[in-house]
């Protein structure tokens, strides 16, 4: 027996469908890039350092870093804390009051 060189591989209507496949894909690939390209443009830009301070902090952060800094001054001026360890204490609570927000 004597193969067939033509196989459905390499069959005729097999490389229509491959064609087929592949302009398929092309056509998904560019409705992906423009989709990504309209998601870029809605990205807002953000502020940069510089810009942050002019933007100011919400009052709940302002509230809870002026209670805390008065606890801490209490500790402080009773003698149970030395001026190193308010220092720190301080910058932890502005941090905590941050991140809560």
């Amino acid at each position: 027996m004597t193969a067939s060189s033509q196989t459905i591989a390499n069959a005729p209507w097999m490389r229509l469908v491959a064609l087929v496949l592949a302009i398929l894909l092309a056509i998904g690939a560019w409705f992906a890039w423009q989709e990504a390209e309209r998601r870029s443009d809605r990205v807002t830009e953000l502020p940069s350092a510089s810009q942050l301070p002019a933007l100011g902090t919400p009052a709940s952060v302002d509230d809870c870093v002026a209670t805390r800094s008065n606890q801490i001054n209490a500790l402080l001026d009773e003698g149970l804390m030395d001026a190193d360890a308010a220092r720190l204490s301080l910058q932890r609570a502005r941090s905590l009051c941050t991140q809560r927000g």
